[in-house]
């Protein structure tokens, strides 16, 4: 069948001498060699001679325009079925060489020359074209920030483009993947697809239309989110949205894609199912498989299993949760451990914090509301843009009269009030860390009140959520959370027999895990070769994976980076470096003043913030003071004289004494002036912007010179 497929795609690079020019070329191309595959695998191998027995139906598909193909330029080279095969060197066997019609046939080379060489460069099927390119430029070795590029030809094409919130780094709001490569592509990236709403799949989506301008694709809910993000931002164009629906077929250039529905924690999310020519490609976004959803829309299994039958050459599926056995817990499960919660809080406010996004969770409260006799108070930016683009769409049912505005929350009734809010990571200025602080205007809990934290605990954010957990504790308040009770939540993504059941639907040829840390595609890799796929390849950000007629295997990696957002603003990685010397141990100024003559014109002043207690300073600032005027005293006049050079020794003197001193290594800024001279310009120097190693003695690191 490998020689089959080598002979298709000659057969076709001689066909499509002239393209239908009512269809793109890619989609002929791809209709041609799915049919001729067709045609191949309902021919007996022991009688098939190719490409002969492609050519007449070549020219069958390409009706009404017949394929003009030279048949005297076609040269195979004959590879004997098993019936007609002999070892090498052993005489032909006439009993079984009579059962093969080809045996007797030469044995003839392809050439270079069957391609015409008179075909119009445009319309010549090259080596590249049946090379698809995986490119993925987030997602890939860590959760968050999912951004991969599919190349197919002069096609390609972007599936997400997200956000990742940053663990340590200090004074930073977000992190998305560098654009670089995608903007690089040219005219030759048709257009952004979007699986669903999530923050990691379109966050950083106004940050790539203002570099490039895309057309956008994506389901109803993720384009009214992207439009609320990019009103946010000012843009000052009207995007390009495309609304997409499940099994309705749509392009992209000359790419087919068909989104076919799955159930996630947030309404409208969807497979995509790329028809590309070196076979079908599905990416199944982020999933769970929840047969019994609230909304009734359900995880579309039959699609995928037609789709596997049919032949699916490339799976790339959510590794997310590949460590948890069993399947995830269903939203109406949670549902009614929700409903147990509200009616154990007696008399008692209530208050219930998820996802903002996941609005079938607060669905299922309000409804709990409803029949518990409760009114609904909203809180929180991030509830109320969710809230307002789900209920345009009609996807999320208000309670009406039975919302009660967030500014009258303390004066409503308590036995009568459910509050749904927003900080579920004890993210600082949220709604629910501010009510633990006791911070927020209009809300606050009191004795006796329920608090339920119905979301997992993203890593990373585990010391914030037990301080919110804490405060609430210290307030009066009872906690319910996944540690004390499991079953108050459902993740949105597949534990490991969901993606056993997404493997074993779709059949793929060839594997690649997506979405995830290296562990989590590792392990999926695992499971994806237990069950019969054994060709899987692991990537990471920038490594790339190739495509082939004859398999799948790693091309040459490109380089990819983070960029680092501080507002609607980057943040360049210096001064990522200088806030982290900041952070880890504050600021010095030095003030420094000569005379004409280049001496001390007045005592060194020195003024530090961050560094140590108030009522430490005074002595130490008065001996980095002394410092300097000794060094100072000590320098020969020529060194004085030379300002910039002066100032650098001065900074070190300084940044030296403050680590010998305090164990620190401050951001260390001299102010240097000469009366009557113009002062030289500042400058934080290498060493000012370099963290001290933990642990270090003090002085620069190995083989650095102070």
């Amino acid at each position: 069948m490998q020689g089959g497929r080598q002979a298709v795609d000659l057969v076709v690079q001689l066909a499509v001498r002239e393209e239908r020019p009512e269809e793109p070329r890619g989609v002929v191309i791809r209709e041609l060699r799915r049919g001729l595959l067709e045609h191949l695998a309902q021919c007996d191998p022991r009688e098939l001679h190719v490409p002969r027995d492609l050519v007449r139906p070549a020219g069958r598909l390409l009706q009404p325009r017949p394929a003009l193909v030279d048949m005297e330029r076609i040269r195979v080279r004959h590879r004997s079925p098993p019936a007609c095969r002999r070892d090498a060197g052993s005489p032909a066997d006439p009993a079984r060489g009579a059962s093969c019609p080809n045996a007797a046939r030469p044995v003839k080379r392809v050439r270079p020359a069957a391609i015409p060489r008179d075909a119009p460069a445009d319309l010549r099927l090259s080596c590249d074209l049946v090379t698809v390119r995986i490119v993925p430029l987030g997602g890939l070795g860590e959760v968050g920030m999912n951004s991969l590029v599919l190349e197919d030809g002069d096609d390609a094409l972007m599936i997400d483009c997200g956000i990742m919130f940053p663990e340590e780094e200090v004074g930073v709001d977000v992190v998305h993947a560098d654009f670089s490569y995608a903007e690089g592509l040219g005219e030759r990236l048709r257009g952004l697809v979007l699986t669903h709403g999530h923050e990691d799949h379109i966050g950083a989506v106004p940050f790539l239309l203002a570099e490039r301008r895309l057309p956008i694709y994506g389901p109803p809910l993720a384009l009214e989110l992207v439009r609320s993000r990019l009103a946010d931002h000012g843009l000052g164009f009207e995007p390009e949205l495309h609304p997409i629906r499940p099994r309705e077929p749509f392009h992209v250039g000359a790419l087919e894609i068909e989104p076919i529905r799955v159930t996630h924690s947030i309404p409208d999310a969807v497979a995509l199912a790329i028809r590309t020519s070196a076979g079908m490609v599905i990416h199944t976004g982020d999933f769970k498989v929840d047969l019994n959803p609230p909304d009734g829309l359900h995880f579309d299994l039959q699609r995928l299993s037609e789709l596997g039958a049919a032949g699916v050459t490339l799976l790339l599926s959510d590794s997310t949760n590949i460590e948890m056995e069993g399947i995830t817990r269903g939203e109406k499960d949670v549902a009614e451990e929700l409903d147990r919660a509200v009616k154990e809080a007696g008399r008692g406010r209530v208050f219930v914090s998820a996802f903002s996004s996941n609005v079938q969770r607060l669905q299922s409260v309000i409804e709990c509301a409803e029949r518990h006799g409760r009114d609904l108070v909203l809180a929180g930016r991030s509830v109320w843009r969710y809230v307002a683009a789900t209920t345009g769409l009609g996807l999320l049912r208000l309670p009406g009269e039975r919302l009660v505005p967030v500014e009258r929350a303390r004066e409503h009734p308590r036995e009568r009030t459910l509050v749904f809010l927003s900080g579920t990571q004890g993210e600082p200025g949220s709604a629910l860390t501010r009510v633990a602080l006791g911070a927020h205007r209009h809300l606050a809990v009191e004795p006796g009140d329920v608090v339920v934290l119905s979301a997992r605990h993203i890593p990373g954010n585990e010391l914030a959520i037990a301080r919110v957990i804490d405060n609430l504790a210290r307030l009066g308040a009872r906690v319910i959370h996944v540690g004390n009770r499991p079953a108050i939540h459902g993740s949105g993504h597949a534990h490991r027999e969901e993606q056993k059941l997404m493997i074993q639907l779709v059949r793929p040829r060839y594997f690649v895990p997506v979405h995830g840390t290296f562990q989590y595609l590792s392990y999926h890799a695992q499971l994806a070769q237990q069950l019969g796929v054994t060709e899987t390849l692991l990537l990471e950000d920038g490594q790339v994976g190739l495509l082939e007629a004859d398999g799948l295997r790693r091309g040459e990696s490109i380089a990819v980076d983070r960029v680092h957002r501080d507002g609607l603003a980057g943040v360049d990685p210096e001064v990522l470096r200088q806030r982290r010397v900041l952070a880890d141990g504050g600021v010095v100024n030095a003030f420094v003043v000569l005379t004409r003559d280049f001496e001390l014109a007045t005592e060194p002043q020195i003024l530090c913030c961050g560094v140590l207690p108030e009522a430490q300073l005074v002595a130490v600032q008065a001996a980095a003071a002394r410092r300097l005027r000794e060094e100072l005293a000590a320098m020969p006049e020529g060194v004085r004289r030379q300002l910039v050079e002066l100032r650098d020794r001065l900074r070190r003197v300084v940044r030296r004494f403050f680590d010998d001193a305090v164990g620190r290594r401050p951001l260390t800024l001299v102010h240097l002036a000469v009366l009557g001279e113009p002062p030289p310009p500042l400058s934080l120097g290498r060493d000012s912007t370099r963290p001290r190693r933990p642990g270090a003695a003090g002085g620069p690191p190995d083989g650095e010179e102070e």
